[in-house]
């Protein structure tokens, strides 16, 4: 299931972005950057057609005619994932402040 959410999210980014670099799985997944960097290239492994590396922007391009959904699935998406995190940081907040 976690790898699902993982390429979902890669999915829905690409599809939005039309790129993706490890910082964003980073800062929205909460990952490191080595697993940042093992979450693509397992994306780019089991959906070789959709994104392409790019050493000059360092950084995953989605090839043309390749999303694996629509713009509005992956904007609701990606809004469904940032509410969700925000969720959690805000309730590890008051648990950090309530001393537990």
């Amino acid at each position: 299931m976690k790898t699902e959410y993982q390429t979902n999210f890669v999915a829905a980014f690409i599809t939005t972005h039309g790129r993706i670099f490890r910082k964003d799985i980073m800062s929205h997944l909460g990952v490191s950057g080595h697993q940042a960097t093992i979450i693509l290239r397992k994306f780019q492994e089991k959906h070789p057609k959709q994104i392409y590396y790019n050493v000059i922007f360092k950084c995953y391009l989605a090839l043309p005619h390749s999303a694996l959904m629509t713009k509005e699935e992956a904007q609701s998406y990606l809004s469904a994932i940032e509410t969700v995190f925000n969720k959690t940081l805000f309730s590890r907040s008051e648990n950090e402040d309530s001393g537990e």
